[in-house]
Formats: structure tokens, C-alpha cells, sequence
């Protein structure tokens, strides 16, 4: 009689704690946070975590903060805006997105891995010869939610292949003639000798004579190696307000430039 009047309290208790099934429901997010998307399931099928943990730190690892979690909603607003973004400011002149672009950098549809502060960090501080696009913060979380839809729903299978960067001694292309006439503004990403240029008042020109380069020659004329030879002898005549001066060339420097184009798409 003595041993079992402490048993039964024992299954007692047992049976006043929660079950492994609702844990997770009511003493992990759902003890801090309301639901505001029922339909949409548990925590964390938006937002990651782990609700098996009363503990903070844990539950938290790589949560993903409301701000960037529209993109699992169906029709996300903001994976739209994101991804008119990525048209507008022509990063398929470098990345591939959706299977479509240049192989120039890193490909955008295998960062599902990323965490949205990382994103924001290549975003914000971008790699050397990324163009600075100085996006607005709202612009910014657009962004980061198209890319990881993207990783979400347009992940690419399989190994990726590397991503060749060459190193040069230092100044042992300065007779380029890209470098000595456009490199003063301009920067663009190649693949055969990376990064070339070291300007920001002009455009990146990388990938220029692809569909995936935003500017235009004239309106609605894309660019082309001929007509990248009648911009470098007068800019001005082409376009009366452009910025950029007419760049004297050596005798075959145009040509040299324009097939560098050609090879680096």
C-alpha cells in the first residue's frame, strides 16, 4: 500500500503534462506569439525555428523575422516587387535567376541555404565589382523575399559549379584598353579575367551585349558591337544629353574593346 500511493500519484502527473503533439502548439511559439495565419499551419512552416524548445536562443536559430517571411505566402506581394526589382536593375547580366541569365556570379536560384540576414548582407555591402545599388530598406526586404522564394521553389538540383576568379599582378593589365580608356568609370565582371575597371560614375557594364543588360543603346535599340564603336567616337551624337565625352582611341582600340565585349558575355 505504501509504494503504490506514490505510483498513482506519479501516473497522475504524467497524465496532466502535455502531449509531444500539442508541445510544440501550446508551450512553444504559440506560448510567446498569436496566430495570425491558421490556414497556413504551424510557426514554422513560414518562419523556421524549432517549436520543440522553451528555450529562446534554440527556438530562434535561423528564424526567419516577419518582414522576410512573405514570400511563403501564395501571391506574395512582395516576391513580385522583389522580383521587378532583380528586371529593373539587370542582376541577370551576372546571376542566373529562374534559370535565366549570365554565369558570370553566383547563381540566385541555390540560396535557400541563406539566412535573410545574409542576404541583406551581400545586398547591402555588396562584392567587389557588384554594382552599389544603394537600395531602399523596403526595396531591400523585397529582395531578400524573392530571393529565398527562389531557393524555396526554383532551387536548381545537383552540385553548382564554381565560380572561376582570376588574379592578376597588381597593374599587369593597365595596357588593356578597356582599363585605360573606360576603366577610369566604368566596372565590368568578366569570364576570362574577372573584374575589370575600377569606376563608379558610369555604369557596370557586364554582360553589355546580352538581353539581360537593362540600358539601352538609343530607346528600344539593345546594344551590339557596332553600335558600341559609334558611342565610343561621340557618345553626344547619339544622345545629345549624355554624360559621358567623346574617348580619343588609338588606331584598333575600338575594335579591341568591342570584341573584349564580345568574348565576356
Amino acid at each position: 500500500m505504501v509504494l503504490r500511493t506514490p505510483l498513482l500519484i506519479i501516473l497522475t502527473l504524467l497524465t496532466l503534462l502535455p502531449s509531444d503533439a500539442s508541445w510544440g502548439a501550446d508551450k512553444g511559439c504559440r506560448g510567446c506569439h498569436h496566430v495570425h495565419y491558421p490556414d497556413r499551419g504551424h510557426c514554422i512552416s513560414c518562419h523556421g525555428g524549432d517549436d520543440r524548445t522553451e528555450r529562446k536562443r534554440i527556438a530562434h536559430y535561423r528564424l526567419i523575422p516577419a518582414r522576410y517571411a512573405g514570400f511563403t505566402l501564395p501571391g506574395s506581394g512582395e516576391v513580385k516587387r522583389g522580383k521587378l526589382l532583380l528586371e529593373r536593375y539587370g542582376c541577370r547580366r551576372c546571376h542566373t535567376a529562374e534559370k535565366q541569365g549570365a554565369l558570370l556570379a553566383a547563381s540566385l536560384d541555390r540560396l535557400g541555404n541563406k539566412t535573410p540576414e545574409e542576404l541583406v548582407a551581400a545586398i547591402d555591402r555588396p562584392a567587389i565589382h557588384m554594382p552599389q545599388f544603394r537600395f531602399a530598406p523596403a526595396e531591400v526586404d523585397a529582395l531578400v523575399n524573392y530571393l529565398l522564394w527562389l531557393g524555396r521553389n526554383r532551387g536548381v538540383g545537383g552540385k553548382e559549379s564554381p565560380v572561376v576568379v582570376h588574379f592578376d599582378r597588381k597593374g599587369s593589365n593597365v595596357e588593356h584598353p578597356f582599363i585605360k580608356r573606360c576603366g577610369g568609370c566604368h566596372r565590368v565582371l568578366t569570364g576570362s579575367l574577372g573584374g575589370m575597371g575600377g569606376g563608379s560614375m558610369g555604369p557596370n557594364l557586364s554582360a553589355l551585349f546580352t538581353s539581360f543588360y537593362p540600358g539601352s543603346y538609343r530607346e528600344g535599340e539593345p546594344w551590339s558591337p557596332q553600335r558600341l564603336k559609334a558611342w565610343l567616337k561621340n557618345p553626344r551624337q547619339i544622345r545629345p544629353q549624355a554624360v559621358m565625352p567623346p574617348i580619343v582611341l588609338e588606331e584598333g582600340e575600338a575594335e579591341r574593346i568591342s570584341n573584349f565585349f564580345m568574348l565576356n558575355q
